[in-house]
């Protein structure tokens, strides 16, 4: 073979296939969708600016035009591959999937770890008094319902009474229940110092109840109007060929996401505590100038893998057998090819 023929094939070999019409991962496994959804909500686009977005959102749209013009996959070197698949990523952590709308910074879900770090402390290692109870929930819950707002399907409209009632059933709740346990667990907690680890685990489990009962409901409730106006379905897993509106549609995609935020809630709490107090048990708790960089790492280890690992527990895109649907469609099954619908869940 000649030099120019092995160059040639060394410079294949060395490009990377690209598509938008294929993920990177294969999302109908619980592995795929976890390393998909770490990139989307990777912690360093909560800090990108407006600017950053822009030229981001010009470049995958550039690659997009090039895609449908060669009408093939995009064959990038690795300086390009990687380029463009951060640049997605950026786009896809800021920007809504259904309706192209630019997402709250706050409301995004790639603002999560960042928010969370001062959230974890407040809940499990600051002392179980009633205002620091009542503060740390409203906090957390005030986060959480702009974050099921900002990741909603956004193809049914809410009204500002709809978010009050939301907000309000999603803190009260919140408050009420984490002060109930606060009471129960109160004379076991009072003889334990404050940064006794067993008080830490108690805080956590506090926190976790109150937060999971909270955080299932406030997706219910700040989600209420999907469940009662329903979702948009389609034939196809692009989500190009819609077909209707469906309340069954929004009643999965709505208890599918309440259960992977109780999951969120929970492991994001109790994951720090247990390792808090085994490595405390262990005797290997560092002490002075580096107490607080060790919490801040274990919070931000807790928080980079649950939160993907709670999202992927069901697919972005979901779908739905025809049957379910007769109800609301007599025609679907002159409308689809198959026996199945797809919908946008929401995050």
């Amino acid at each position: 073979m000649s030099n120019i023929g092995q160059v040639q094939n060394q410079d294949i070999s060395q490009l990377y296939s690209f598509s938008f019409n294929q993920p990177l991962n294969d999302l109908n496994t619980f592995t795929g969708r976890f390393i998909h959804l770490q990139r989307q909500t990777d912690p360093r686009n909560f800090f990108i600016s407006n600017q950053q977005l822009e030229e981001s959102k010009k470049l995958v749209e550039n690659y997009r035009q090039m895609e449908i013009a060669k009408q093939n996959p995009l064959m990038l070197n690795k300086a390009e591959f990687n380029r463009l698949v951060r640049a997605q990523s950026i786009v896809d952590s800021s920007i809504s999937k259904d309706n192209g709308e630019q997402i709250p910074r706050f409301m995004r879900m790639c603002a999560f770890v960042p928010v969370n770090v001062p959230i974890l402390f407040g809940m499990i290692l600051s002392p179980p008094s009633t205002a620091n109870t009542i503060f740390w929930q409203w906090f957390n819950q005030s986060f959480n319902a702009g974050l099921n707002y900002g990741n909603r399907n956004s193809s049914s409209k809410y009204t500002n009474k709809d978010l009050m009632f939301g907000y309000s059933a999603a803190v009260g709740s919140s408050v009420s229940t984490a002060l109930i346990l606060r009471r129960i667990f109160g004379r076991f907690t009072a003889k334990i110092p404050n940064s006794s680890p067993k008080l830490i685990l108690i805080n956590a489990l506090v926190a976790s109840i109150a937060g999971g009962t909270a955080s299932f409901l406030n997706t219910f409730c700040m989600r209420q109007a999907e469940m009662n106006n329903g979702i948009e379905y389609f034939a196809d897993e692009e989500l190009q060929q819609k077909l209707g509106v469906s309340q069954q549609c929004a009643r999965k995609a709505i208890i599918e996401t309440a259960f992977s935020r109780v999951f969120l809630s929970i492991s994001c709490l109790m994951t720090p505590a247990f390792i808090f107090y085994a490595i405390d048990r262990l005797g290997k708790s560092p002490k002075g100038k580096f107490k607080i960089p060790y919490e801040v790492g274990v919070f931000l280890f807790a928080l980079m893998v649950n939160l993907p690992a709670s999202i992927a527990m069901f697919p972005t895109t979901g779908s739905i057998d025809i049957s379910i649907l007769k109800s609301e469609n007599e025609e679907i099954q002159n409308q689809v090819k198959g026996n199945r619908v797809y919908y946008y869940k929401g995050l």
